[in-house]
């Protein structure tokens, strides 16, 4: 047997994707929830026969997931995705070096609390990864959204009117939840 040919030789027989003394979930209904609020680093490994490695954390609401992954052989080719529970892809990284990275911030989930999946995909390699997560607290923002606009009907060139827009703040910052310009 040639050590490094899959997963069983590198980690000298059973894989120990995150700790969890076997091979991670390959998809969402197999994947392990790894906790609530949790900033930690996994370790990991993917080989041809291992396609995916797919673990599920729980985001308190105000916060959001960051996740880097770095490959112990920079040549094997693995990518990073983050999906929300109703299955909507959140972010991804497909960088062609190390570390791919992917974020829900200032993305539509920022902030919305939930299970989220993290997987962890194999392109080309056989190798060993780190994978780090950190739960952040959003920074309170604003988002305005134009709820209405009323104006004159018509008009001929030259001629002057008045403009009402409505906004909608459905962020974080706390304060009046419309405004009007």
């Amino acid at each position: 047997m040639v050590v490094g040919n899959d997963c069983a030789d590198l980690m000298g027989g059973t894989q120990n994707d995150g700790g969890l003394g076997a091979d991670a979930g390959n998809d969402v209904a197999n994947a392990t929830n790894m906790g609530s609020n949790v900033t930690s680093s996994y370790t990991g490994c993917m080989d041809g026969a291992d396609g995916d490695d797919v673990y599920a954390f729980d985001v308190p609401a105000g916060y959001f997931l960051e996740i880097e992954l770095e490959a112990e052989d920079q040549t094997s080719d693995f990518d990073l995705y983050i999906h929300y529970s109703n299955g909507s892809e959140v972010d991804r990284g497909l960088a062609s070096s190390y570390p791919e990275t992917a974020t829900a911030k200032l993305t539509d989930y920022e902030g919305v609390g939930g299970t989220y999946y993290v997987n962890v995909t194999h392109y080309s390699g056989v190798s060993n990864y780190t994978l780090d997560i950190w739960t952040n607290q959003s920074i309170p923002a604003p988002d305005y959204t134009i709820d209405t606009v009323t104006s004159a009907g018509s008009g001929q060139p030259g001629d002057m009117f008045d403009v009402t827009a409505v906004l909608e703040n459905e962020g974080t910052v706390d304060g009046v939840s419309s405004v009007e310009l």
